[in-house]
């Protein structure tokens, strides 16, 4: 008999795989491990930061993302896992391509947080703190060139993400936002 944790994954790869599929290309689940699922790979389509040269920005098109969700997972102490496998220049990456998520909630489903990363992939502002960055120069960098973002406007098929029925009421909590 499958437990809570077992559950949740599942409900987690069914969703991330909708979303993949309707995101026409911007958002591709490059792979998974687990039974069910508790580790995965996802491409995101966009135009974000890599680094800067000479104080501009270089452009990657392509990012790699790995998300972990770890034995704990979900309760509020064992937020997933997210790392980049692909450069990227952002405040909420810290030097070693861990991300920060800021405060996590267990009401955040994966396929909601797939949807994130992609917003904040794109420096938009409603994903952006300022407050407690991974990159202190990112977070300034950042504040000195509002004009520049979003850096792309693709969208990762946020209106196919399907209701959570156990959490239906439960609000997607961002902190520090900009």
């Amino acid at each position: 008999m499958p437990n809570a944790r077992d559950i949740r994954l599942q409900s987690d790869y069914q969703h991330l795989v909708e979303v993949a599929k309707n995101s026409g290309g911007t958002l591709v689940l490059e792979s998974f491990r687990g039974r069910p699922p508790d580790e995965y790979v996802l491409i995101y389509n966009c135009r974000s930061i890599e680094a800067l040269k000479n104080g501009k920005p270089v452009y990657r098109y392509q990012h790699r993302i790995k998300i972990r969700l770890p034995a704990r997972y979900p309760i509020p102490s064992a937020p997933p896992q997210v790392e980049m496998l692909t450069p990227l220049f952002h405040p909420h990456v810290y030097p070693n391509h861990t991300v920060c998520l800021g405060h996590w909630q267990t009401s955040e489903f994966l396929d909601e947080l797939a949807l994130r990363l992609g917003s904040m992939l794109q420096y938009e502002r409603h994903v952006l703190s300022i407050k407690d960055p991974a990159n202190p120069d990112a977070v300034g960098w950042a504040q000195r060139n509002l004009l520049l973002f979003p850096t792309d406007t693709c969208t990762f098929a946020g209106d196919t993400v399907k209701e959570h029925p156990a959490d239906e009421d439960a609000p997607v909590g961002w902190i520090d936002l900009m």
